[in-house]
């Protein structure tokens, strides 16, 4: 068959549209050859081909309510509508204003010749760079480079995917914050420079936590089970359990508290306060070391110039001072002083009365009475002896007993200086013998004084002695 050339259609108009009743030959009319339709081509390639120089081609209007729509089938049945959307869009109605596509199956995008970039299922998921999207957005690269989500404004960016070492990503990629947001607040910030703020948008430090929030830790079930608390008044609190038991401050002086939520020292020693003084709970501080331990106090030009050691290998407390120069220390043998034997330990100290009477003699008042100091094995007494209604007394030696027994002398030796004497006045010193606690009054030449030889009155003495 011949084609038909149009180069215009006149005559009249038949029921399904005009009828042609007039035939020209012309290149930019209608060309049916072979069963093809070409506008303004002569040799359409195609059933229906429309080729011109005009910007629009093809032009589908209808006044239907439901809008205009260009479907494609497939065996008679719809595979693709392109149109408006109120004509093949579930509940968009009479909506004649805005484009639609709809895909019975997949609606596939294609770039490059024909390789598929984006895929949206018939599920509604949406894949880049895979066929099988398993979520709402599914991006895929089919190497090991870099694949982000990019989201952009005028004042900056953010990235959201894997890095080329398979690590999630998400951040901004130029000099920007990041943060993370909920209930339309910031919740995390990270600053250009890295610092992270909790709570705060302007962090000073590498991390930073709004005051008046808590770094927490919390068990397996949920709960508490520590935290360190800073509070709007400049404290930092270290709590316990889940009731949040305060155990330690540092308070807005820099002051550290345990076991104590306020201070009660003295003000120029009140740094370091362990254990509210209103509780009967034991403290203690403990250090440990199988060598030494020390509690050392420094100065501008000494970071020792004092200090207390405790050496665990000799067993020993020792006191230092003025560069480290020992002053004494405490060890099995006690105090020592000067050294570190038995010599120099003062094992002893005591501070008493003691009350005795001289024998031999009968009187009313018949007392000595003694205070004294024992240091190691030295003693030292003040003592007073007071004679009222003397009655009698025999031609034995007369003595009293000392409070500690005095070292062992072969002969009488003098042991005391009389400051007072109205009760003997032939008593020159009071002196020991042998290793026997008593006490003796000799005359200038040493013998002892009998009890006939005193009256009444008083004898004041001090004696040093010692008790090896």
């Amino acid at each position: 068959m011949s084609a038909i050339n149009v180069n215009s259609i006149t005559g009249r108009t038949g029921t399904h549209g005009p009828v042609l009743t007039g035939v020209t030959t012309a290149t930019n009319g209608l060309n049916v050859t072979g069963g093809s339709v070409g506008i303004g081509t002569d040799d359409p390639g195609v059933q229906l081909e429309v080729k011109g120089t005009a910007s629009t081609l093809l032009r589908l209007d209808s006044s239907s309510s439901s809008g205009t729509s260009l479907r494609i089938l497939n065996g008679g049945t719809d595979k693709m509508y392109m149109g408006l959307a109120g004509d093949f869009i579930t509940g968009q109605g009479s909506n004649v204003t805005d484009s639609a596509v709809r895909a019975n199956g997949a609606l596939l995008f294609s770039t490059g010749g024909g390789t598929e970039r984006l895929r949206i299922t018939s599920a509604g998921l949406v894949g880049i760079g895979t066929s099988t999207p398993s979520t709402k957005l599914h991006v895929n690269s089919a190497d090991a480079s870099a694949t982000y989500l990019r989201v952009e404004n005028t004042a900056g960016q953010a990235y959201f995917g894997v890095d080329t070492s398979g690590n999630s990503y998400a951040g901004a990629e130029t000099n920007d914050a990041f943060g993370l947001v909920t209930n339309g607040s910031y919740r995390m910030y990270i600053t250009s420079g890295g610092s992270v703020g909790i709570g705060i948008t302007s962090p000073g430090e590498s991390l930073s936590l709004i005051e008046g929030t808590a770094l927490g830790w919390n068990d397996t079930s949920g709960n508490n089970a520590a935290r360190i608390y800073a509070t709007s008044g400049d404290e930092l609190r270290f709590d316990r359990g889940s009731t949040n038991s305060r155990s330690m401050t540092i308070d807005s002086s820099g002051r550290l508290l345990v076991g104590v939520s306020a201070s009660y020292a003295n003000a120029s020693i009140d740094d370091l306060q362990i254990g509210d003084n209103t509780s009967s709970t034991q403290r203690g501080l403990t250090i440990g070391s199988t060598d030494e331990c020390a509690i050392a106090f420094a100065d501008a030009s000494d970071a020792r110039a004092g200090s207390i050691t405790y050496n665990h290998g000799q067993e020993s407390m020792i006191f230092k001072t003025n560069g480290q120069n020992e002053r004494f220390r405490v060890n099995a043998n006690g105090i020592c002083l000067g050294g570190t034997g038995a010599a120099n330990g003062l094992d002893d100290y005591e501070e008493g009365t003691s009350t005795s009477s001289l024998t031999q003699i009968t009187a009313t008042t018949n007392e000595v009475a003694m205070k004294y100091v024992k240091i190691g094995n030295q003693v030292t007494i003040v003592g007073v002896i007071t004679i009222d209604g003397y009655s009698s007394g025999t031609v034995s030696n007369s003595s009293f007993n000392l409070p500690f027994n005095p070292s062992s002398y072969a002969t009488s030796v003098p042991g005391a200086d009389i400051q007072k004497n109205t009760s003997n006045t032939s008593g020159k010193y009071l002196g020991f013998y042998g290793a026997n606690p008593q006490m003796y009054l000799n005359n200038e030449g040493g013998a002892y004084r009998p009890g006939n030889s005193y009256s009444n009155g008083q004898i004041g003495f001090t004696a040093t002695y010692t008790t090896f």
